[in-house]
């Protein structure tokens, strides 16, 4: 019994440890790496910011569903985000840490409900700890909370997504279907190329 008890305190501890190196890896210095703006996070928060301030975006569209970003649309759930952030925490002003926020959440969110996915469906403590740190140290996974992109938001709608639906196949409550309808219904709200 003992023995089993510590190596759950053990596994808990290496999560632990992992999510935290994640966050890490995510969160430093994240207003100046990447040292430079991407175009599309410009339009963002230039978007976002006149929609905190004013409600309309910088087309003049008054809060519009879907707004533009040179010529084209941008995905709304990340503006919307950044305008809460910018309302809230930032009391009208825009940094580079705000803008980037959301992504960084969306990252862990990935860490998170990624190695949660994999404990379910796997049941094995060495598979759900090495995907961990596949998810914690791939560059990809990195660089995806550094950007304040709008597309980076999928990745961690649907991560939830995939997760609630594995826990639906496993219990086959309503509550477990809604709740991933709902967590699938976000995935398309977080970018419009989900509807492919």
């Amino acid at each position: 019994m003992r023995r089993i008890q510590a190596s759950q305190h053990r596994y808990f501890y290496c999560l632990l440890a992992i999510f935290a190196a994640a966050l890490f890896l995510r969160a430093w210095r994240i207003a100046e790496i990447p040292d430079i703006v991407h175009i599309d996070e410009a339009g963002l928060g230039r978007n976002a910011w006149c929609l905190a301030n004013y409600g309309i975006d910088r087309y003049f569209n008054e809060m519009p569903i879907y707004p533009e970003n040179f010529g084209g649309g941008q995905s709304p759930l990340y503006t919307y985000l950044v305008v809460v952030l910018i309302r809230t925490v930032g009391r009208g002003s825009l940094n580079l840490t705000l803008l980037r926020l959301p992504g960084l959440l969306s990252s862990m969110v990935v860490v998170v409900f990624g190695t949660a996915l994999l404990d379910l469906v796997y049941e094995n403590k060495k598979a759900t700890l090495t995907g961990a740190l596949l998810l914690t140290f791939c560059p990809y996974f990195i660089m995806h909370g550094r950007y304040a992109l709008d597309c980076n938001l999928m990745l961690g709608c649907s991560t939830v997504a995939l997760y609630l639906l594995a826990r639906y196949v496993r219990g086959g409550r309503l509550s477990q279907l809604v709740a991933y309808s709902a967590a699938f219904g976000m995935v398309m709200y977080s970018y419009a190329l989900s509807y492919i």
